[in-house]
Formats: structure tokens, C-alpha cells, sequence
């Protein structure tokens, strides 16, 4: 993969990433009102301190995800490491979360093709042997 390719990945996760949490929003209404309902329950558990906790480990952790980004653009070993280390801390913190994932199909498609992406972003960094040498400069 050449760099330019791995840049356009990178590009590609960000805006398909934006778009889907657009959709999530902008297609909740047309969730039947049960799931409706179980939703609002769960913005008003948010503002327990175990929610306001939560809160800000997901805000630390976009924060930090925006700073990797940035330096994979640059092509900074660090950010390699970081950006798979966010990836390990998300896994955890999904597979922990008990709670079920409400959202449209077209929500739930444009995450999945995030996660692809993200799966040949790390992929490439580590084993794609252009990109994987620009990493260790």
C-alpha cells in the first residue's frame, strides 16, 4: 500500500465516522417509540456520576483518537502505537458495556464500514511493508 492509498483510508474512516454519528442522530426518530422511550432512559442514567464518569473516559478517549489521527497522518511512530492502543481500549470498553447498541441500519452500516476501515488502517501500519517503513523513519 502506498502512502497516498493509506492517507485516503485515513480519510475515508474519518468522514464515513462523522457520517455515521450524523445518521445516528438524524434517523433516531424513525426508531419505533419503545426503543424511543429506552433511549431516553438511558440519556437521563447518563447524568448519574457513573454516567458523567463514562462521559469523560469516551471524551478522553476522543480527544487522544484525534491527536493519533493527526499523527498518522504525519506518519509518527507514535501515533501507531497510540492508535492501536485506542483501538484495544475501545474493544474493552464495548465488549464491557452490557447495555444493547440502538441505532438505524444505515447508523449501524456506516459503523461497520468504520470499523473496516480502522481494521486496514492498523493492518497497513503494521504490516504493509510501505506504509509499515514510513511508521519506523
Amino acid at each position: 500500500m502506498t502512502i497516498k492509498a493509506f492517507r485516503i483510508f485515513l480519510a475515508s474512516a474519518c468522514v464515513v465516522l462523522v457520517l455515521a454519528v450524523i445518521a445516528t442522530f438524524a434517523t433516531r426518530q424513525f426508531l419505533p417509540d419503545e426503543l424511543r422511550a429506552y433511549l431516553s432512559t438511558r440519556h437521563h442514567e447518563a447524568v448519574t456520576r457513573i454516567g458523567i464518569f463514562r462521559f469523560i473516559i469516551l471524551l478522553s478517549i476522543m480527544l487522544v483518537s484525534v491527536v493519533s489521527i493527526v499523527g498518522m497522518f504525519m506518519l509518527k511512530k507514535w501515533a501507531r502505537v497510540l492508535a492501536t492502543g485506542i483501538t484495544v481500549v475501545s474493544v474493552v470498553i464495548s465488549i464491557s458495556s452490557f447495555y444493547p447498541i440502538i441505532r438505524s441500519s444505515m447508523a449501524d452500516t456506516l459503523m461497520s464500514v468504520t470499523s473496516l476501515l480502522n481494521g486496514i488502517i492498523l493492518c497497513a501500519m503494521w504490516f504493509a511493508q510501505g506504509v509499515r517503513n514510513e511508521f519506523d523513519k
